[in-house]
């Protein structure tokens, strides 16, 4: 009997530099890159707080506060949360610079990021599998990189085949619709593909759990 095969993209960003938004500096007068100093910073007003992680102009080091929560009541954050900004925790720093929420409108952009994606078989492979169910998952944020570049990469197509493949009614996305693959990957976003009658099915079975890419590098390896 025909079956779904499950499949888990573990998705992360190459580029090792976050985004440094572009801000009219106070004290340069001008248009300046400020980037995440990796600090925290957290105001107490009666039992509401703010918090800001700061960035700094690179010419003159002039801060600006980037905010995470401002006129939070107390008793509404999460207590690691609350720890992981007194200590100034690394790892939420970097992960909030990567984030492009809030501060699109002041980063300059330079194309789609460079990603990898690791492929992990959810479940046992059914018999004659004619679907596949393909989970995003995205540790850290990854910035805005459209799913159907994602599609494209994992899949091992061009974008315009994949786009080929929502028209005929062959993806689904929950959320959205095939207007998805119009915008940026979601974590724990989920798409079916049907392939029950393509003639590259079998391809983009192997293409999408990876055994392409173990093919590929096995091929590529040297031979003693």
């Amino acid at each position: 009997m025909p079956g779904t095969l499950c499949i888990t993209w573990t998705i992360t960003s190459t580029v090792s530099v976050p985004p440094m938004p572009i801000l009219t500096c106070a004290r340069c007068n001008t248009q300046r890159a400020f980037a995440s100093s990796g600090r925290f910073r957290l105001n107490a007003n009666g039992k509401r707080l703010d918090a800001w992680l700061i960035y700094r102009c690179t010419v003159c080091d002039q801060t600006w506060n980037r905010a995470i929560f401002e006129r939070r009541a107390r008793n509404t954050v999460d207590p690691a949360l609350l720890d992981a900004l007194q200590r100034n925790d690394a790892a939420l720093a970097r992960k909030t610079a990567f984030d492009m929420t809030g501060i699109k409108r002041w980063e300059p952009g330079g194309g789609d990021a460079a990603i990898s994606i690791v492929k992990t078989i959810a479940g046992p492979p059914a018999e004659g599998e004619d679907r596949l169910a393909i989970s995003m998952r995205m540790p850290s944020p990854v910035r805005g990189i459209r799913s159907d570049k994602v599609l494209a990469l994992g899949l091992g197509m061009s974008r315009s085949a994949v786009g080929k493949l929502a028209r005929a009614g062959r993806m689904a996305f929950e959320p959205g619709a095939t207007t998805a693959l119009a915008r940026p990957v979601r974590d724990r976003q989920r798409v079916w593909i049907m392939l029950d009658g393509l003639s590259n099915a079998a391809l983009l079975l192997d293409a999408a759990s990876g055994q392409a890419d173990i093919a590929l590098s096995a091929a590529s390896a040297p031979v003693d």
